[in-house]
């Protein structure tokens, strides 16, 4: 069957320009592992799609360089048997699905494929899935036929489909669009099949489950209600219809025409294992966070997909700015973007932890920020983070990872993705990732202009046991403190790494990495998994490697290279004369063989020994060597000296190389040549001659003949001075000539002699020689005449060659005779011994005075920019001067130079800084530090840290902040400023190296001691609104302020947040003893207790007065008929009262009165509140008919706390005391009227007889109750002496008892709530937060 390929991508033929198997064709090799089908290579990505093998063998062919890695794909199946064939008449479908069918437009599908059709519509493709069976789960419109190009996919055809997991999407295909059909209630469903728009996957089996309804999740017969992961019961279930309908609803509606932001108030929760998916479709949709909530946030195994979406300004004060999954399922973003969002724990953007793989497909995460690890991304023991054609970028984070941090987590894969412009404080500005159980693989990836102290694109600490994998991809542009890019703890290998290239697999890489370095020039590489720069080894003898080479080349013919690692082809050395090497890539050159030489230099070959010479080994070389004149040699390939043949006796020969003997000449007359091998014959000495021609000898003159050098005959000697005898006159007669110029001659018989050097003769027939006049000079003997004095020069009489001018002086002319006419060279010139002319001194050096052979360099700390100076200029302050400089240089940052002259910049102190060119360090301000020496800028501190001026640290906090503790070590506050510096309290002031025990606290506010953080606000008690300032001074004291605060200090040292005479809880107690507070602010003296005695003795006394006037007034019935005030108010106090009972209102008070006390005493009592609705008027009432009548007569600081607490015990009982005795008074007092009323004897006798209590017959209670009656028929009949006073005085009480009920019943409550009162305290803190 055919093969059909899903994957196939291993190294292909990437070099093309070297043919390995040798058939002429570099293109067609697949040198690397590969396939063959059928005799046919396959490697790169040229998968036998299609191709039938005719044995049924496919052979993977694996060379021994070879290397494999991951992300090297290679799969293929065979096509499976062609289904059953659909129905061959469909019903006309509808153009397009139904609605039901869920769509992914551009989609893709990872799975098994049945069949394809042919110029069909989606309604005809989606029926013949239907038609197709159960194994159809949904179709592609628009399929791939085998081909790369877009033009292999035709939106015409239909092919159905085994499998909807969209999941593993990865772009590569060019299908239009997938349709699938979801599940409807009762059908099965997966994380891949989901359900249908209106129902929901109750997973009850895991990772799969039944599809239900949504209006079936609060029915007690409900899957999801009884078994469903939601365990809760209905609101999980109805949470999961929401988060598979309602969110996705809401999404959509926010992406619509015009989209607009849809804004969430808080995260959209999801817990359960569950699957959401948000899509967006036509413009995408928008979720913003608003800068104060995260916008998903996931556990449970929740698993979430997002696709079209955008995510803005997300905000957790923990984990997660825009998602956040603790113990959740996969995430997975497609076309979904995360912007702006902001965390103060681990990921700005995204935060997993102890959770599934993460996944972002065309994806990107930008402008987020976080405060732990993780600016845009962060993978905390949790799953695998793969991002696809997707981009991190300007995201920022205080600790590692500015883009994405992955710690003790899954694989890392970045695949033609980037992470760009993100910053990181410590390291990792791009990624960081720690996984030592995982790998990272970057794959046609970027990771460009990031920052970090350290690693500034990546931290890689992965896998111990199997490699991370860097493939076609770049870091570059990307800036660290300590100029380290990538940072490798473990092994990461480098691809594609060429033949000629390595890559190390651990260290730290510097500057820019664009993938693997060439190896350097004398090495070679002739593998692809080279990690050091030796590559493969050192160049060979005989070869040499360029940067870069994949082999080494061998030297050409003629050279040879002895030396291991030459680089060049230069390097090659050329064979010497003598040598040759017919071979290239030799170690040496070869020594001519015998009989044979190499007349020139790199020759490749030898040549024979030629006539007239002979070929030697000189220095290990054969040479060819000319027969040396005297000699000939007629033969060829000669192998020595001895082969040259000599001339004979009386001949000579001045011809070198000669090759016949015909060079050999015979000596002339005057001349001889004795021995064999002559190159001259010699001249007959003085005194000697010769007549004949071939003379091995000369003959000596007779006595008395002159026989000059050459003489062929003797001569006589008769030559006056200034002539000389012919000594080549052959007739034996000498003839004297004139001295010839430039000799001569002393007479007789010598011959001319040469003038000397430093003379000369101009003229014919002199007897001496003339002297070379100053300023002129002959260096040759046989001279006409003097030549002028050289320039540079003087020349002495006599000279016979010019004088230099001493070092320091010089001359342009020509004439000068002696040293002192040399010119003196100017201050800041020189001049060399013998110069015609003076130099100026270059810049960086001088000259000083005159008659200077050499400039002097400018010494450390001065400089000279200018030519023919004299002296130099010292370096200004803020600058430096080497040894010759020719212009000062100014300090770098971070150094300075505080006087002139200086060879040197001194480093600044830690906690100071300079800029360029600076003559002193200034102290870093307020709020940053330098922690080095030499440091140009100041850092400034991280929030939120401060420090003093000149800091080297930061370990004070800023404005607003507070310092916790003083005993903590500042190194503590720096590693973990959050947790040491605390945001100043509310309405406390807290400047810059602020403590908790320094934190200022304004006027008008009062705290309980220097250890807390508690600030309460002073009420007025009792004064204007400025009286609780006026109280609590604060301590916003200034220099002003002195005297005031020395006043606190003596009167009140315990509470210096007090106004001077003020002290305990908000300042409200006096200092000075036996006073008050009064309005707010004053302090009084407490009255003498006599005269508070006496206040309420009066106020006891008015009462009681004031009672029995009442009583009495109301007991005169008649006066109800007097006209006037009294009258009237007596008849209105009747018509109340029958009112009253008239309408039952005794019932209706008591249940107020009891609301009363339920109110009163919850609070004080059992410490609850009602709502203030129901408070607030009982409190006003409470306060209106409290009992606690000794703060209205004395205050509380004038009474001591128990004397108070016993009046207010006390005051109740007393009232209630008083108003029975007044009603036994009122008895008394009528008794006696009616004793003293006139009496007739009929009714005297009467009452004498029929008395109304007999007390020696009933009882006390028996007698009242008979009082009682009788009074009620006629108390005008009933006489005093009737009725017992003990009787009377019982009624008296009963009269009362109403009243004094209805006191206990109002009044025990306020006691009580009173008493409780007095043990319930206002708490104020007074220790550290935490």
């Amino acid at each position: 069957v055919a093969l059909d390929v899903i994957a196939f991508d291993v190294v292909g033929d990437e070099y093309s320009y070297y043919d390995y198997d040798g058939d002429g064709d570099p293109t067609n090799d697949c040198p690397f592992a590969h396939l063959v089908v059928n005799g046919v290579k396959y490697c790169g990505t040229s998968g036998p799609a299609g191709v039938v093998p005719s044995d049924g063998t496919m052979t993977w062919v694996t060379m021994p360089w070879s290397q494999s890695g991951p992300g090297w794909k290679v799969c293929w199946a065979a096509q499976p048997p062609s289904p059953p064939s659909p129905p061959s008449s469909p019903p006309s479908p509808p153009s397009s699905p139904s609605s039901n069918w869920i769509a992914f437009s551009p989609g893709c599908v990872n799975g098994n494929n049945l069949v394809i059709y042919e110029n069909m519509t989606t309604a005809q493709c989606q029926e013949l899935c239907v038609a197709y069976g159960a194994a159809c789960v949904g179709f592609e419109f628009g399929v791939d036929h085998g081909g790369d190009a877009p033009t292999d996919y035709q939106p015409g055809d239909c092919q159905l489909s085994s499998s909807a997991d969209t999941s593993a999407c990865d772009g590569t295909f060019y299908n239009l669009d997938f349709y699938f059909r979801p599940g409807g209630p009762g059908d099965a469903c997966s994380v891949s099949n989901p359900c249908a728009s209106d129902a929901f996957c109750n997973f009850d089996g895991g990772n799969s489950g039944s599809c239900e309804a949504c209006s079936d999740c609060t029915s007690p017969g409900s899957t999801c209600y009884t078994c469903g992961l939601p365990a809760a019961g209905a609101s999980d279930c109805n949470s999961a219809c929401v988060a598979s309908g309602d969110i996705g609803r809401r999404a959509s509606e926010a992406g619509g025409k015009g989209p607009k932001p849809l804004v969430l108030d808080s995260s959209l929760e999801c817990s359960g294992n569950i699957s959401l998916v948000v899509r967006s479709e036509g413009v995408g949709a928008t979720l913003d966070g608003q800068g104060r909530s995260r916008l998903f946030s996931l556990s449970g195994g929740c698993s979430l997909t997002l696709q079209g979406l955008t995510l803005v300004n997300g905000y957790s004060k923990e984990d997660g700015g825009a998602i956040r999954g603790s113990g959740a399922g996969s995430l997975k973003l497609a076309d979904t973007s995360i912007k702006d969002s902001e965390s103060e724990g681990f990921g700005g953007g995204i935060a997993m932890t102890d959770s599934g793989d993460v996944e972002l497909h065309k994806s990107t995460t930008s402008g987020c920020s976080a405060r732990r690890d993780g600016g845009g991304i962060s993978i905390r023991q949790g799953g695998a983070l793969a991002l696809t054609e997707s981009s991190v970028a300007q995201c920022s984070v205080e600790g590692s990872g500015g883009g994405i941090a992955l710690a003790d987590s899954g694989d890392l894969s970045l695949i033609d993705s980037a992470v760009s412009n993100s910053t990181a404080a410590k390291r990792g500005g791009g990624i960081q990732f720690e996984s030592s159980g995982s790998i990272a693989t970057f794959l046609r990836s970027t990771l460009s202009d990031n920052q970090a102290a350290s690693a500034s694109a990546l931290y890689y600490g992965g896998s111990t046991s199997t490699q991370g994998s860097v493939d076609d991809s770049r870091f570059v542009g990307n800036i660290a403190e300590n100029a380290v890019t990538v940072t490798a703890a473990s092994e990461m290998s480098w691809h594609p790494c060429a033949l000629g290239e390595f890559m190390p697999v651990r260290g730290e890489f510097n500057g820019d990495v664009r993938g693997c370095n060439v190896c350097p020039e004398r090495y070679f590489g002739n593998a692809t998994d080279l990690e050091a720069a030796a590559c493969s080894g050192i160049c060979p003898l005989g070869h040499f490697c360029e940067e870069g080479s994949a082999l080494p080349v061998p030297c050409p013919a003629g050279t040879s290279m002895p030396l291991l690692g030459a680089s060049r082809r230069e390097d090659c050395l050329t064979c010497p004369r003598g040598q040759h090497q017919p071979d290239g890539g030799q170690p040496r050159c070869t020594a001519c063989p015998d009989g044979t030489y190499s007349a020139d230099t790199g020759q490749s070959y030898c040549e024979e020994c030629e006539p007239g010479g002979y070929c030697e080994v000189v220095d290990g070389s054969m040479v060819r060597q000319a027969c040396p004149a005297g000699s000939y040699n007629p033969e060829t390939r000669s192998t020595s000296i001895e082969s040259c043949l000599l001339c004979p006796n009386g001949t000579s020969s001045s011809d070198t190389g000669a090759t016949t003997d015909s060079t050999c000449v015979p000596c002339r007359a005057g001349s001889f040549a004795s021995g064999e091998g002559n190159e001259a014959c010699k001249r007959c000495p003085q005194g000697f001659y010769q007549s004949a021609t071939g003379a091995t000898s000369c003959l000596r003159c007779a006595a008395g003949k002159f026989c000059p050098e050459g003489a062929s005959l003797e001569l006589p000697a008769t030559c006056d001075p200034g002539t000389y005898a012919n000594m080549t006159d052959d007739d034996g007669i000498p003839d004297c000539f004139d001295c010839p110029v430039g000799s001569s001659c002393g007479g007789g018989g010598a011959p001319p002699v040469a003038c000397s050097p430093g003379a000369f003769a101009n003229t014919t027939g002199l007897s001496e020689c003339f002297r070379c006049a100053g300023g002129s000079y002959q260096s040759e003997a046989n001279a006409m005449g003097c030549l002028p004095c050289d320039k540079g020069s003087y020349c002495e009489p006599g000279a016979s060659r010019p004088l230099p001018c001493e070092g320091g002086s010089y001359s342009d002319n020509t004439d000068l005779s002696a040293a002192s006419q040399c010119t003196p060279a100017a201050p800041g010139h020189i001049a060399a011994r013998g110069s015609t002319e003076q130099t100026a001194c270059g810049a960086g050096s001088f000259a000083r005075g005159t008659r200077n052979e050499v400039c002097e360099l400018c010494v450390e700390g001065s400089y000279q920019g200018a030519t023919g100076a004299s002296e130099c200029t010292d370096a200004d302050p803020g600058h430096f001067a080497t040894t010759g400089s020719t212009e000062q240089k100014p300090c770098a940052k971070g150094s300075y130079a505080a006087t002139v002259g200086l060879a040197e910049c001194a480093s600044c102190d830690p906690g100071t800084s300079s800029g360029t060119g600076s003559d002193s360090c200034s102290e870093c301000a307020v709020g940053s530090y330098a922690a080095n020496p030499g440091q140009g800028e100041c850092t400034r501190c991280p929030h939120p840290l401060s420090s003093g001026s000149g800091g080297v640290t930061c370990s004070i906090c800023k404005e607003g902040y507070y310092l916790l503790s003083t005993s903590v070590d500042p190194n503590d506050i720096w590693m973990a400023p959050t947790e040491h510096c605390k945001p100043c309290p509310p309405n406390a002031f807290c400047p810059t190296n602020t403590t908790l025990e320094t934190l200022v606290v304004p006027q008008g506010y009062w705290r309980a001691s220097s250890s807390s953080a508690a600030l309460t606000e002073c009420r007025s008690f009792g004064g204007d609104g400025e009286a609780g300032k006026t109280r609590c001074a604060g301590s916003e004291l200034d220099a002003g302020d002195a005297s005031r605060r020395r006043m606190m200090e003596e009167v009140s040292p315990s509470d210096e947040y007090c106004a001077p005479g003020f002290y305990g809880p908000e300042c409200r107690l006096c200092v000075a003893d036996k006073h008050h507070l009064v309005d707010g602010d004053t302090c009084r003296d407490c009255l003498p207790l006599g005269s508070v005695v006496g206040r309420i003795a009066g106020a006891v006394l008015c009462v009681f007065v004031a009672c029995g006037i009442a009583a009495w007034a109301y007991s005169k019935k008649g006066w109800r008929k007097k006209p006037g005030y009294i009258g009237r108010i007596l008849r209105l106090v009747d018509r109340a009262v029958v009112f009253y009972v008239g309408m039952g209102f005794t019932p209706k008070l008591k249940i107020l009165l009891g609301f009363y006390q339920v109110c009163i005493v919850l609070t004080t009592t059992y410490s609850a509140r009602l709502p203030i609705e129901y408070t607030s008027w009982t409190d006003k009432l409470a306060e209106a008919i409290s009992i606690d009548w000794t703060g209205f007569l004395l205050p509380a600081q004038c009474l001591p706390f128990q004397s108070r607490l016993l009046a207010v015990t006390i005051t109740p009982a007393s009232l209630i005391a008083l108003l029975l005795l007044t009603g036994i008074g009122l008895r008394i007092h009528r008794r006696r009227l009616r004793a003293r009323a006139p009496r007739s004897a009929s009714q005297e006798q009467s009452e004498k007889g029929n008395a109304v209590v007999e007390e020696e017959e009933v009882s006390v209670v028996t007698a009242i109750t008979l009082a009682i009656n009788a009074m009620n028929e006629d108390e005008s009949k009933v006489s005093a002496s009737a009725i017992p006073w003990y009787v009377e005085a019982a009624l008296g009480l009963l009269d009362f008892m109403p009243a004094a009920l209805i006191l206990i019943f109002c009044f025990v409550t306020s006691v009580s709530a009173s008493i409780f009162r007095a043990w319930s305290c206002q708490a104020y803190t007074i220790s550290p937060p935490g």
